[in-house]
């Protein structure tokens, strides 16, 4: 019986070598895939995260930028009160009180200012900034503290004219915080969306 030759014999080895490489090949190439799949998936949630946080910070400056100046407002009236119309030491007292207050209201500021910062910190880090984003960021970078303005009437004829200027005063806080607050988020939030919104469409 003859012998196959040696080229019969090791041309079926190396079928089997290369069907085994390859093999290996598509292995890595799926697991390094679904391996890269993954984390975008998982930077994509972490993105989310921090919009909704930005979000909800937003909210909430609003929220107190409005309580530190309706605090400040109140105690000007009440103080006001007592000196030229009451002479009332519960006038005094609620003075105190509203002043004591909007202090608490500047530490929460301060608190949400800082969480801000981090926010905007890991917003540049994990996002492909454009020039709109860039600009948002730096505009929220530069938000100080709400600045109160003192225009009440030091000596107050009555008290109709007192409260007048509280009821306008009231209405002014609520308008300027919302408008300068929500301008300053404007238009980094819906241009952090519209991203996201193409990052997914790219990941499907």
């Amino acid at each position: 019986m003859r012998e196959k030759p040696w080229s019969e014999l090791l041309i079926p080895g190396v079928f089997v070598l290369l069907g085994a490489l390859i093999g290996s090949l598509i292995s890595w190439q799926t697991t390094t895939h679904l391996f890269h799949l993954q984390e975008e998936k998982e930077k994509r949630q972490t993105q989310l995260q921090l919009y909704s946080r930005l979000g909800g910070i937003k909210e909430m400056m609003i929220y107190e930028d409005m309580a530190y100046l309706q605090y400040q407002a109140n105690s000007r009236y009440y103080m006001i009160r007592n000196t030229t119309l009451s002479h009332n030491a519960d006038d005094h007292d609620l003075a105190r009180k509203h002043f004591d207050d909007s202090f608490r209201s500047l530490e929460k500021l301060t608190q949400l200012r800082r969480e801000m910062v981090e926010t905007i910190g890991q917003i540049r880090v994990l996002f492909d900034a454009d020039s709109t984003i860039n600009k948002g960021l730096d505009a929220l970078d530069s938000l100080g503290k709400p600045h109160f303005i003192d225009d009440a009437p030091s000596e107050p004829k009555s008290y109709a004219e007192l409260n007048a200027w509280l009821e306008t005063k009231t209405k002014q806080i609520h308008k300027s915080v919302t408008e300068s607050v929500s301008a300053r988020f404007e238009p980094l939030l819906p241009a952090l969306l519209r991203k996201l919104r193409r990052e997914e469409i790219n990941l499907q």
